[in-house]
């Protein structure tokens, strides 16, 4: 596939390798399989498989987009994680996969990405609370267009955090935008998950400052937290996307896509200013030194032993030394004496590479 070069600003760390299996099963292959032939040989193929039928959906509602306002959305997404480079930290030696990022809202391999950092950072910030709450609110159905349901939500709970019982008990907090629609009677249901920092407060008082908030709606649930983990990987999933695409028919993705353009999807409010969202760029492009393309390595590992140890190293975290550098370096070549050749290719796809992540 024939791509542009992405804008700089959209080259991220995107490390995910086969040992963050046992933080999401469905990201990754085994480490046997994974230097196994299964790999593919395209990095966007690679983090495309586990949420194809999320990929094909906002591909096609892209094309339908692009074709009404003259964006070229779709091609965007084709393009995203087209680029990508192992790369070394020249100081702790660690290795990551570096990729262009389209960045998109419905694009899944982003919004998995930005689920995984979120999630580690609500989890790390509820570990600094002492007394840890969940709690959702949401409004009653109703028939009413989707946009101004979300309005109103939106400034209800604006209100609803000025009434005493929370500023007297709530010092903060984090909240995720969450909408879904009835199977049964087909209306919207958009509300909010919040993760609080909050002594004990009686539900049933939240309940009545609710509704006298909104009017006609009640209902809210809210609960301590015991297992930061778990809460942090379910509401992680509603800042990365407020709704899950394949659920929905082309007429409500085209208008879910449309209403949510440019919408706030989650956000902080007191101490919960202090869980930072903001994604970890390679800012320190200088530190970090390329070893070859995805493509490269991985389509050649089979008889390449050195790019099958750095695929081993990438997958388990460890340290990769100078010498195994190295010895990649030189391997490729040292049979037919042209090692000064590929050395030199190697310094000036480096050079290349910095001026690619340079900002």
């Amino acid at each position: 596939m024939e791509a542009t070069i992405p804008d700089t600003a959209s080259l991220q760390s995107d490390n995910v390798a086969p040992s963050d299996a046992s933080a999401d099963a469905s990201l990754v292959h085994s480490l046997e399989t994974t230097v196994s032939d299964v790999l593919p040989s395209n990095y966007d193929d690679y983090r495309r498989l586990p949420v194809s039928d999320e990929y094909i959906d906002a591909f096609n509602m892209y094309i339908r987009l692009d074709g009404l306002h003259g964006t070229h959305r779709a091609e965007q997404l084709l393009e995203c994680r087209h680029y990508a480079w192992f790369v070394r930290h020249k100081e702790t030696k660690a290795v990551k996969v570096v990729a262009n990022t389209c960045r998109l809202r419905w694009c899944p391999v982003c919004a998995e990405a930005k689920r995984m950092r979120i999630k580690s950072a609500v989890s790390a910030w509820i570990k600094t609370v002492k007394k840890p709450k969940f709690m959702t609110v949401t409004i009653k159905h109703a028939d009413t267009p989707l946009a101004e349901q979300i309005d109103r939500l939106y400034k209800a709970f604006r209100l609803f955090r000025r009434h005493k019982t929370l500023t007297d008990r709530c010092r903060g907090g984090v909240w995720f935008f969450q909408v879904k629609r009835s199977k049964r009677s087909g209306e919207w249901h958009p509300h909010l998950h919040i993760v609080m920092d909050s002594d004990y407060i009686n539900k049933v008082n939240l309940q009545d400052d609710w509704l006298i908030t909104t009017g006609d709606s009640y209902v809210v649930d809210i609960r301590a937290i015991k297992d930061p983990g778990k809460v942090s990987a379910y509401v992680s999933r509603y800042c990365a996307k407020p709704c899950n695409l394949t659920d929905f028919s082309e007429d409500d993705q085209d208008e879910v896509c449309g209403i949510l353009h440019g919408k706030r999807l989650c956000g902080r409010f007191g101490s919960g200013a202090q869980c930072d969202f903001k994604p970890k760029r390679l800012t320190d492009t200088l530190e970090w030194e390329r070893i070859g393309t995805w493509t490269d390595i991985v389509s050649n590992r089979k008889h390449m032993p050195e790019f099958k140890k750095l695929i081993r190293i990438w997958s388990t975290g460890e340290a990769y030394t100078d010498e195994a550098y190295e010895a990649l370096k030189a391997s490729r070549y040292e049979e037919s004496g042209k090692i000064e050749t590929y050395l030199k290719s190697v310094s000036s796809k480096q050079l290349e590479f910095n001026e690619f992540v340079r900002r």
